[in-house]
């Protein structure tokens, strides 16, 4: 039974309710103590509900409130078991078990308004002035995993004016990460920055400027970052013979490719999972790389 019918129909409810408030003060506490908008909101709720009576069922108790105070709690319930569902989710999961489930549910893509303005209304985000154009989403989530992994190589297919590549340099940097960012795109990037190679190729002929003799060499982890929206099967295909655990392969401005994505990896096997701590750090797909921040997993 999902979360939202759990709470409604069940009459040990109440014992749900108040196994997640000891979760999320838990949560708090690792927090050194302070909250996150999202944090409260969900303890409010969580509050708000173990209010009701003990005996009865949250249906039942429902049914004798006015209409608009029902449709107040039903939408209370849904945030709660949307926000029990994520907590419970797997980590890392196949893309085909997410496209599905996502298709279904028609939840593939989080609220598009939002993320569209999320690079930047009055002007793009930028780095030292250079147009960076990633999401406000992105950005930190990029910040977390660049801190979390550790990248000792970064290939970046599609250099855009380069900012992006120097952003990385600099946060590494700044985390004494001992890192080199190779940044290929089919026009010439006139930046020069310690720490960067911008290569000149067409990523159909990557071997030319990064053949698999030199890619034997690259230190591990990898971060992969896919942002030229074209040959994503064969580029995909050029790398994984040599990922190890922990690599990443991030396919950005993904919503159309999802098909493509999905039809390489299950030819594969699914030899790379997605890693929803990032894809939902923010909400669920809150991030240009839509089901599509993926990486060889450790076993279990």
């Amino acid at each position: 039974m999902q979360p939202k019918q759990f709470i409604i129909n069940q009459t040990a409810w109440k014992n749900v309710i108040q196994d997640e408030l000891m979760d999320l003060k838990a949560k708090v506490k690792s927090q050194a103590g302070v909250p996150s908008f999202y944090d409260k909101k969900i303890m409010q709720v969580l509050t708000e509900l173990s209010n009701f009576q003990k005996d009865l069922s949250l249906a039942e108790q429902i049914e004798n409130l006015p209409t608009d105070q029902q449709l107040d709690l039903k939408e209370k319930i849904r945030l709660i078991g949307s926000f029990i569902e994520q907590k419970e989710s797997q980590r890392y999961v196949t893309h085909y078990s997410r496209f599905l489930k996502d298709h279904k549910k028609k939840a593939i893509e989080a609220d598009s308004d939002t993320l569209m303005q999320s690079q930047g209304v009055q002007q793009s985000l930028n780095w030292k002035g250079i147009p960076l154009m990633k999401s406000a989403y992105d950005y930190s989530i990029y910040s977390q995993l660049l801190w979390n992994v550790k990248p000792k190589t970064i290939i970046e297919l599609g250099s855009g004016s380069g900012a992006s590549a120097i952003w990385m340099a600099d946060l590494l940097n700044l985390y004494k990460v001992d890192n080199h960012i190779y940044s290929i795109d089919i026009n010439k990037v006139e930046q020069d920055y310690n720490g960067v190679s911008f290569l000149q190729a067409d990523l159909k002929n990557i071997s030319d400027c990064l053949p698999q003799s030199q890619l034997e060499s690259l230190p591990h982890p990898w971060l992969i970052i896919h942002d030229a929206h074209v040959h994503h099967e064969y580029l995909l295909d050029y790398f994984l013979p040599q990922f190890e655990v922990n690599d990443y392969f991030i396919i950005e401005d993904s919503l159309n490719f999802q098909t493509e994505i999905g039809h390489f990896l299950m030819a594969n096997h699914n030899p790379l999972l997605i890693d929803t701590f990032y894809t939902d750090f923010f909400g669920r797909n809150m991030t240009t790389a839509a089901n599509s921040i993926l990486t060889k997993a450790p076993k279990n």
